[in-house]
């Protein structure tokens, strides 16, 4: 396989781990709320899952920031090499108007940083919801 393949094959491994982290994240607000106690007509959670919420919002925000900073990045990028080539062309018309361009080697980690991230908290907070639920769910 050639290399420039294996970015296909990790883009769409990350890609639907995204997906599903997303939605998994949300089901775990959903549970985290299942638990929740209503005390003179307030909806009140228990604090023991206040953490758990916490890595699951987390979890949200670097799903959210990983998109919008690879956005930004690639957006940069891309703007910088036109910018290029629209130079080229001004002295040397028979430049080509979209040539193979290498990608930028710290955009790829940089947006690396935040899906690891995104997955470490949607991890923690399901190991929280499930020691909460292994302590305090009584199933007869």
């Amino acid at each position: 396989m050639k290399l420039s393949k294996y970015t296909e094959v990790i883009d769409t491994y990350t890609g639907k781990a995204s997906e599903i982290s997303r939605q998994i994240t949300l089901a775990g607000i959903g549970i985290v709320w299942l638990f929740k106690k209503t005390i003179g007509g307030s909806d009140v959670l228990d604090k023991r899952l206040i953490p758990a919420l916490i890595f699951l919002g987390a979890s949200a925000l670097f799903d959210l920031l990983q998109y919008l900073i690879a956005g930004e990045l690639w957006t940069s990028y891309y703007l910088k090499k036109r910018g290029e080539v629209i130079e080229r062309l001004k002295t040397k018309p028979e430049t080509e108007q979209d040539p193979d361009t290498p990608a930028p080697m710290g955009t790829s980690r940089t947006i690396q940083v935040f899906y690891r991230l995104k997955m470490f908290c949607m991890v923690v907070a399901y190991l929280l919801i499930i020691i909460y639920m292994v302590k305090n769910v009584s199933f007869q």
